[in-house]
């Protein structure tokens, strides 16, 4: 089964699931937060390379911490961020994972 988003999720649907059996799409954790939710190998299912049947994919909210020193171009007072002096814009969070799932 292709994860759709493997930042995101961790599932237990491995090829050759039997019909009406189910598997489950977690959210990735600690980067995400969020309830289980189960996919099924359809009852009349003959295809073994078939997917599960995943109606709803799990809604998975983002633990963010924040940086306990301000990267470059940022400042910090408090909870409040600013951009430094000589930066344009505003500080606006951002809470995704690169590449690499981090």
């Amino acid at each position: 089964m292709t994860n759709p988003d493997p930042c995101r999720y961790i599932h237990s649907c491995i090829p050759g699931l039997q019909p009406g059996e189910q598997c489950e799409f977690r959210c990735r954790p600690p980067s995400f937060l969020g309830d289980p939710l189960p996919g099924t190998c359809p009852t009349d299912n003959t295809d073994p390379s078939r997917p599960p049947v995943v109606p709803v994919l799990p809604s998975c909210e983002p633990q963010c911490t924040e940086p306990s020193t301000p990267p470059q171009g940022y400042n910090r007072s408090g909870d409040n961020w600013t951009c430094a002096s000589g930066y344009l814009g505003a500080a606006v969070p951002n809470c995704a994972p690169d590449r690499n799932c981090v």
